[in-house]
């Protein structure tokens, strides 16, 4: 990704604190979470019933470097014609710190830099970038803060 669309998309993103045991999305789905600190829950949504128990395989848990969201960077070449339906619900375990980029920030910088956007590689791929993502701008908040 070109360093200063990566600089751009750090500066959109806004940090936020969940409280304990708080459900954190609701449709559709307009940010994505990017986890500085805690740990959340994602499990099945539509197909649940009153009184089912889930699986301990239908639950992933999310921790720090995990992020939550990443339809809307599968989307992010269609230029957002609809928001994603969040196909999980997304609860805090503990206390969460965390970074979001909103819908709209991510279209605005889609629509200045379409080429950055384009499908490339394969669904890890995006993934890993994504995280990748994640990790550099905790690297860099930490080194801001550190040298004022």
């Amino acid at each position: 990704m070109n360093e200063r669309v990566f600089t751009l998309i750090c500066d959109c993103l806004k940090p936020v604190t969940y409280g304990e045991n708080s459900f954190i999305f609701r449709d559709p789905l307009d940010c994505i979470v990017f986890i500085i600190d805690g740990t959340m829950w994602t499990y099945g949504s539509s197909d649940s019933k009153v009184g089912q128990r889930f699986s301990s395989m239908s639950i992933e848990r999310l921790v720090k470097g995990h992020f939550y969201g990443k339809e809307l960077f599968d989307r992010s070449s269609d230029y957002f014609t609809e928001l994603p339906v969040s196909s999980k619900h997304v609860k805090s375990l503990t206390k969460v710190e965390a970074f979001v980029l909103m819908a709209k920030d991510l279209e605005t910088l889609v629509s200045r830099f379409p080429l950055q956007w384009a499908k490339k590689g394969s669904q890890e791929e995006r993934d890993i970038a994504a995280s990748m993502l994640a990790k550099a701008f905790r690297r860099g908040r930490r080194w801001r803060y550190l040298m004022y």
